[in-house]
Order: structure tokens, then sequence, then C-alpha cells
């Protein structure tokens, strides 16, 4: 009689942990993801009271909307630098809480920045090479995109849970990871948008609720993933 053991990937189990634990930490989570809508919300508010982002968005002449787009690229794109700077921080201090809460560690959001802030410089360079590598395959074709998009959708958590880690071993614990799971975390991506569309339907709202769980599925499924969590034991006679 020999014991094997399979992960459990189902839609079913992996929303069920999610929506157990966001309810669990539902306001330390609403928290965090409210203060990362504010501070971008507040810089995006900066970035277009300039007088000549609101002369472009005014104007109907062709010609000056392009030459005032022209001045604008300096400054749009930088402001769009510091958008992801700061997305990257968030999600840093929010994947430190979310690991946390998945092992039944205590979750703070001070103590996970406190203990995240050395690893920031480090995290920001991965979130951006991340960004840049699918945002390039996509451009080339949207397939390779997306298929780059789940090989290497664990490398941000990766790095969280391994502060030590280098860069490129972070991108191949990723590609190791969802190594023949394609399908089911296609699958589980691709029921996370939809409820993250569900929660912006619902007054938008909702969508507060809906990316806290979507974001908590990620990370049960890479702690199942990495062999951390239960795993469903198989007999076969």
């Amino acid at each position: 009689m020999e014991k094997n053991y399979f992960i459990d990937l189902s839609v079913e189990s992996v929303l069920s942990k999610s929506w157990e634990l966001t309810k669990k930490h539902f306001v330390k989570m609403l928290v965090i993801t409210l203060l990362m809508v504010v501070v971008t919300f507040a810089w995006q508010s900066i970035i277009e009271s300039d007088p000549v982002y609101n002369a472009m968005a005014t104007t109907t002449d062709p010609e000056r909307i392009v030459r005032l787009f022209v001045t604008l690229i300096p400054k749009l794109a930088l402001g769009l630098l510091v958008s992801y700077l700061i997305q990257a921080a968030f999600y840093l201090v929010q994947y430190r809480m979310q690991l946390d809460a998945v092992n039944g560690k205590n979750v703070s959001i001070r103590n996970s920045f406190n203990e995240m802030l050395p690893v920031m410089p480090k995290f920001i360079i991965l979130y951006l090479l991340t960004i840049i590598i699918v945002a390039l395959a996509t451009a080339c074709c949207v397939l390779p995109g997306i298929y780059l998009m789940v090989r290497f959708m664990f490398v941000l958590i990766t790095m969280v849970e391994n502060p030590k880690m280098g860069i490129k071993e972070a991108f191949v614990k990723s590609w190791n990871l969802t190594s023949g799971h394609f399908g089911s975390l296609f699958l589980l991506g691709v029921i996370a948008v939809l409820l993250n569309l569900l929660g912006v339907v619902c007054c938008v709202v909702g969508v507060f609720v809906t990316t806290i769980i979507s974001s908590f599925m990620m990370v049960v499924v890479y702690k199942r993933l990495s062999g951390e969590t239960e795993q469903t034991e198989v007999v076969v006679s």
C-alpha cells in the first residue's frame, strides 16, 4: 500500500481558505489597502494638478495636444515610476501580513513594515523587473505575456518570505513552483479577476473585499505549492 500526496489547487478549496483568512484579518488588511489607495490617489492628484496637464485636457486642437503631451512625457514617466514604487512598498507589507496570517502568526502592519524595510530596495527592483518582463512579452504577443505572468506570479511573495534570496533565485523558485500547474493557476487567476469585477459591480465598495480575497488566494496557493501547508493524502493499493 503506497501513500501519495497531491496539492489541492481546486477553486472551491482555495476560495474557502482565502475567505476564512479574509474574515479573520479583514480590518487590518482593509487598512493597508485603503492606505495604498489614498497615497496613490494623492500622488495622482499632484500629477494632474500640473497646468500643462490641465491645458491638454481642455484643448481641442490636435496639434496643441501633441505638443503639450510631448512636454509632459518626462513628468508622466516620473509619475508612473513613483506610482509603481508606492505600490511595491505597500505590496511588500501586505504580502508579509498575509504570509503571517497563513502561517498562523500575529498580523501587524507596524511589525511587517519594520521587518521588510531593509528588503524594500531589492523588492522594488524585483517588482519593476517583473512588470517589464511581462509587459515586453505581452507587447510581442499576448499569449507569452499571460504565460510569463502565471510562471512568475510568486516572484514577489518568494522574496518576502525569503528576504536573503537573490533576485535571480526568486524568479527561478517561482518558475519551479508553477511547473506543471499552469492550467490550475491560470483558472484561479481568471476567477480572481472575475471576483474583482464583481466587487466593482457591487457599488465599487465590494472591490475592497474581493481584492483582499484574491490576494489571499495567491498566498494560499503559494504556501500549498511550497509544501508548507496541508496536503491531501491518497492511499494507492
